[in-house]
């Protein structure tokens, strides 16, 4: 039970025994007289004396409770919800593991508060109604460090608890709770939990819940967990992100072509306002969306001499504002180099797919493997090998391409049995006289098989497939056949990778050699394998250190530069940081799910969402109660003092 107005309950509480003392006073108007004839009387009528006394008793005992009622009415009690927790916690630890991840930013639908301003009060205001000497502990998903609060206002600091551009790994901070609660608590400990149960934070098909979980459960001392959730979602939001920002040159001009994508959680035909920053210029630009989702290519024409750059692009503000600006940054154009080695008639189809348009930065050329050594210290981003068989030293030099950030593309047939490059070990030639062999899934949201910028498929599907060599080990399958053999396999290795395409270009063994599929795959490995002779570095916001930052884009006041998305020089780079794509998702993990996760522990739940649509785990006002109480207990009184006397008892 809480009171939204404590202070009338500790004024009027005194005026409980004000009944008793009038009582006692009114008796003290009466000077005892002792008379032989009236001791004889009352010892005749002692029976009837005895139950006019507990009438007397019952009348000064419904006053009492009477005014306690009043006092409990107006000082407006509430029961249950998260607040309520507080009155159970008999607890000498606290421990409050606060999500801070980007998603946690959303407004409320008064646009004030965000979801962790709005936890930090219900935590705050809990933790106010504890007794006092309860230690409070904050794991943060920032952080990822225990630190003791000797002061609860200070989660109000928005530099130092504010909302990062971070994700949040439940699993993660509730391993430093076990191990801060192993080591520094003896006796009973709460856990409370804060977020808005995004899925990918929980992840709970990570095999290290079943540890952790079992961890708790072996402590000796009693562990209850409380999970404070804020689960409402924006009713309609839009999220904005930069794909890829690529230089290149097109007919002899410098260009920078921006791959965006946007998408919302509704759907509605209507005009946003595109915003991009670039070196300190603003361009605004209107797209026209309809559905959930649009991939766009912003093109800039960049000048003759530039060396590169950075900027933002931005939509308009709505509800989730952590996801209305994306960051990104380019650098100094160069020749995009490809080699192809290759016996076979289409090896100059293979150059011609690695530098398909003249007047670009990229150059192909048909190669040897013994020239190796000399061309893989010229800027060559990717090597195509087909129909070839290396020796050992011309694999370990592949090899050390790659592990570099180089890409190698290989295209059987490779003789059954010999491992290539430390990771490709084919099998045996099939073929296919009656039906093709026919690609029914592959990843298309990333890679070299995704989607174009227009949102339209590749037609992997409609490929004629006759022959293929499938690899024993498949490695990371991008993309599959029906019958789950693998078509295209990605082995990372160092900064780059290793692919391998199941079903080679040439008539006998597909159609591949019309470019639909081909054309894609191949220019999107080059402009991977050119990233390692950039000088800029993208990453993610996480709980990571990064050394003598300078802010060049972004929030200038934050004070871990590592959680806040913006444009950085270090070392004479530019390092990108942006919120993680996982932190657009909305898909939730259900109140059944986690309490599986805390199968083992004593586990309860509040919803804020939920309880503000009626649940019966939000607070109660029960000023009615104690109305319908004060109203009995004077009835009762007056029913005591007002009804007739019976013979043979005091008037």
């Amino acid at each position: 039970m809480t009171f939204l107005s404590p202070f009338l309950l500790w004024v009027i509480l005194p005026f409980v025994i004000m009944p008793v003392i009038i009582h006692l006073i009114n008796r003290m108007r009466y000077t005892p007289l002792k008379w032989a004839a009236m001791d004889f009387l009352f010892s005749a009528k002692r029976s009837s004396t005895k139950f006019a006394k507990l009438r007397e008793k019952i009348i000064l005992a419904c006053r009492c409770f009477a005014i306690l009622c009043l006092a409990l009415a107006l000082s407006r009690p509430r029961s249950g919800g998260w607040m309520g927790w507080s009155f159970s916690n008999s607890a000498e630890t606290v421990i409050i593991v606060l999500d801070r991840s980007n998603s946690m930013g959303a407004l409320d639908e008064s646009g004030e508060k965000n979801k962790l301003q709005r936890t930090i009060q219900m935590v705050r205001e809990s933790a106010a109604l504890l007794p006092r000497g309860t230690r409070f502990v904050l794991i943060d998903s920032a952080t990822a460090k225990a630190t003791t609060l000797q002061d609860l206002e200070t989660l109000d600091d928005p530099l130092l608890f504010g909302v990062t551009d971070a994700t949040c790994n439940m699993s993660e901070l509730l391993q430093i709770t076990y191990d801060y609660i192993k080591t520094n608590v003896s006796g009973e400990a709460e856990v409370w939990m804060t977020g808005d149960l995004q899925y990918s934070n929980w992840n709970p098909e990570n095999r290290q819940w079943q540890a952790l979980t079992g961890d708790f459960s072996d402590l000796n001392q009693k562990i209850n967990f409380r999970m404070l959730a804020l689960s409402h979602k924006v009713k309609e939001n839009t999220s904005v992100s930069v794909r890829s920002a690529t230089r290149t040159r097109y007919q002899e001009k410098n260009v920078l072509n921006l791959k965006l994508h946007l998408e919302r959680n509704f759907e509605k035909d209507e005009v946003i306002q595109l915003s991009v920053k670039l070196n300190g210029n603003t361009t605004l630009r209107e797209l026209r969306i309809s559905g959930r989702v649009l991939d766009y290519t912003y093109t800039i024409d960049l000048p003759e001499g530039d060396k590169g750059g950075f900027g933002v692009v931005s939509i308009p503000k709505d509800k989730q504002p952590g996801d209305d600006s994306y960051y990104f940054a380019y650098g100094e154009s160069k020749e995009l180099k490809s080699g192809v080695i290759s016996k076979s008639s289409f090896s100059k189809l293979l150059v011609a797919a690695a530098s398909p348009v003249k007047g670009t930065n990229h150059k192909a050329q048909l190669i040897s493997a013994t020239q190796l050594p000399s061309i893989l210290s010229k800027n060559y981003s990717l090597i195509i090998v087909e129909d070839s068989n290396l020796n050992q030293d011309q694999q370990r030099q592949l090899l050390s391409f790659v592990q570099q950030g180089g890409q190698v593309l290989i295209f059987p047939p490779i003789r059954e049995g010999q491992e290539m490059l430390s990771a490709i070990k084919p099998g045996k030639v099939e073929s296919s006289a009656e039906a093709p062999f026919v690609v029914d899934n592959w990843d298309s949201e990333q890679g070299a098989l995704a989607n174009s910028t227009q949102g339209e498929a590749l037609p992997l599907n409609k490929l004629n497939i006759s022959s293929r060599q499938l690899p024993l080990n498949a490695g990371e399958v991008l993309a599959s056949y029906k019958d789950g053999g693998s078509f295209l396999s990605r082995y990372g290795r160092g900064k780059g990778a290793i692919y391998y395409c199941s079903s080679g270009i040439q008539k006998k063994w597909s159609d591949l050699y019309r470019g639909a599929v081909l054309l894609p795959m191949i220019n999107r490995l080059i402009t991977d394998g050119a990233k390692q002779y950039s000088s800029v570095i993208n990453d993610n916001c996480q709980v990571r250190e990064f050394s003598d930052l300078k802010t060049l884009e972004g929030n200038t006041q934050a004070i871990y530069k590592n959680l806040s998305a913006g444009v950085y020089e270090q070392d004479n780079e530019l390092l990108v940081l942006n919120r993680p794509l996982l932190e657009s998702t909305t898909q939730q993990i259900t109140e059944k799910k986690l309490k599986n996760l805390f199968a083992s522990s004593h586990f309860s739940m509040f919803n804020e969402e939920v309880a503000s649509s009626g649940d019966e785990n939000v607070q109660t006002e029960l000023f009615s109660l104690f109305a319908c109480l004060i109203l009995i207990f004077l009835g009762v009184e007056g029913y005591m003092t007002l009804r007739k006397a019976q013979p043979g008892e005091e008037k």
